[in-house]
């Protein structure tokens, strides 16, 4: 590929991949997260603006509580979301803009799809300087296709965020070793930075490096670990402006806070609990990723493996030993983001999200396997002795065969990804069966609103089974009729006409259970045969044994 395609190619995949996600980004509703970093995205645009118009009031300590405080009073209450500002700053600054331009009804969340963008792009640079074109071309499409990972490059959260800077950080340092460049690993270093403004989860980033410089490229490992320290610093720091004023103070209360952050209950095969063993991760990730991308990786792990062999002189002098220096750096790229994850100490709930990063390391591993199985099949369809069968049509056939399902299950899905289960436990229904969530984070409410907006009548009480996600009810509902009232938690209060219940295991309510138990709802939005969301009319309610006491209204 010449020097224009090197730089077009992957500025196109970034470009698709936004205006793909923006074409559906309101299609997915608003999760348990988003009320936080939609509006601290709203912050992070109002202090730009001020930083432009009057930088002395923007920079001052009144300035930066106001926009940048972790701080909220909600309900009497004082609240408090110690997250990092980078995925604040993109939402705000560049998602807000691209999100009008694209119509949607939240636009900082662009700001994941340019993120989810970037992580496509770097995934295919790597990939293809290595492995070749199609094995960068498979790579992207099979990270792009994951049901669950294409979902969460709709919300407005840390995830993709920081999936997208920890590849985007291996990515340049192995381009920097490459090229023995001081440039692209300083640049490496601010990457490293940024994803720990996305998520602190980056923090485990310097062990993949540190273990791979360290086993093939010990001449780079001082530049190395002064690039990551110094840009890693300046990138974290320049992107959270609250960290500007007492920052060590401030720094140590955000560690603090992650250190004591309370735990979540999930149901993991039937056992409902805020501690699950340390298998919860890659037993998640094997039954929510393609089968057919699953496999291509394993082909991978096979292959780069199997590059190991080659002796670490030969990496600096040849392809081959290239090749083998990026198969090691991608096996320790999947192997840290999901061992660090099962650790006792590490939460595990919420689907897969919290391991994401991992997801993008089994992307480029299909893009191996895929690879090699391509090569094979170069060398051996010329000796098959027919003109329709061709290395190009095989190869051709390969892909589709890998990403055909992938997209299948993309769309049959659509918009429940966050509910994908594979093949390998019975699909959405299945799960269930063996006591997994059916949902998790409030995505399925939007279902069960859109079909009770059309029969509200003003006046109407509106019931949410939990409490921390009315709010996501009142976005939806409170323009549709006046007068309306909304009530959660507890039993629904006797005046109440509705009641929408997330059929969430781990978070079901005596009220909800008694719901789900009542008879058919008025409508369940539903994947598979398996209701995620349900709406229950006012015939449901007034059979309920509730006691006297009802939920709160607002």
């Amino acid at each position: 590929m010449d020097a224009v395609g090197a730089i077009t190619f992957p500025l196109a995949i970034a470009v698709a991949t936004v205006l793909i996600v923006g074409g559906t980004i309101n299609h997915y509703g608003l999760t348990y997260d988003e009320g936080w970093y939609l509006s601290r995205s709203a912050r992070a645009r109002e202090w730009g603006g001020v930083l432009l118009s009057d930088p002395g009031r923007a920079l001052s300590d009144e300035g930066l509580r106001r926009y940048w405080s972790a701080e909220t009073q909600a309900g009497g209450q004082l609240l408090r979301e110690q997250q990092p500002g980078a995925v604040k700053l993109v939402g705000g600054w560049l998602g807000y803009p691209l999100g009008r331009l694209l119509g949607a009804a939240f636009p900082e969340r662009a700001g994941t799809a340019l993120f989810f963008g970037g992580c496509l792009a770097a995934l295919y640079v790597t990939v293809a300087s290595v492995w070749g074109r199609g094995a960068g071309a498979l790579a992207v499409g099979a990270l792009l296709l994951m049901p669950r990972v294409f979902a969460d490059a709709h919300l407005c959260a840390l995830d993709v965020p920081v999936m997208s800077m920890t590849l985007t950080t291996v990515a340049l340092m192995f381009a920097a070793v490459k090229r023995s460049s001081l440039l692209l690993a300083a640049l490496s270093g601010l990457a490293w930075g940024v994803a720990l403004s996305c998520k602190i989860n980056a923090l485990f980033v310097p062990f993949i490096l540190g273990a791979w410089i360290l086993a093939l490229h010990r001449p780079f490992a001082v530049r190395a670990a002064v690039c990551l320290v110094l840009g890693g610093a300046c990138g974290f720091l320049a992107t959270w402006p609250w960290l500007w004023r007492d920052t060590g103070a401030r720094l140590a209360e955000y560690l603090a806070f992650h250190l004591q952050h309370y735990p979540v209950a999930v149901s993991y095969f039937g056992r409902v609990s805020e501690h699950q063993p340390w298998h919860y991760p890659p037993v998640m990730a094997a039954i929510t990723t393609p089968p057919g991308t699953l496999a291509l990786a394993l082909v991978g792990v096979v292959v780069a493996i199997g590059t190991l062999r080659r002796k670490a002189g030969a990496v600096a002098s040849d392809a081959g030993g290239w090749r083998s220096s990026h198969a090691l750096l991608l096996l320790l790229g999947a192997l840290f983001t999901i061992v660090f994850n099962c650790l006792p100490s590490a939460p595990k709930y919420t689907g897969v999200r919290l391991f994401l990063p991992f997801f993008a390391f089994v992307a480029a591993l299909a893009g191996v396997g895929f690879g090699a199985l391509s090569a094979w099949v170069a060398r051996h369809v010329p000796t098959i002795q027919s003109s329709l069968v061709t290395p190009v049509r095989a190869k051709a056939v390969l892909a589709a065969l890998v990403l055909l399902p992938a997209l299948l299950a993309v769309a049959d899905t659509h918009p429940f990804q966050l509910s994908y289960y594979n093949a390998l436990i019975g699909g959405a229904r299945g799960a269930v069966a063996r006591g997994m969530e059916a949902t998790y984070w409030g995505d399925t409410y939007l279902a069960a609103c859109n079909a009770l907006a059309p029969r509200l009548r003003p006046g109407e009480t509106i019931w949410v089974d939990l409490p921390g996600c009315q709010w996501i009810i009142e976005q939806y509902l409170r323009p549709v009729a006046p007068g309306l009232h909304f009530a959660s938690g507890g039993w629904p209060p006797p005046e109440a006409s509705w009641a929408i219940v997330q059929n969430k295991a781990s978070e079901r309510s005596p009220a909800s259970r008694a719901l789900l138990a009542s008879g058919p709802p008025v409508f369940a939005a539903e994947l598979d045969g398996v209701p995620l969301s349900l709406l229950y009319g006012r015939d449901s309610l007034v059979r309920l044994d509730r006691p006297v006491s009802g939920g709160r209204d607002s």
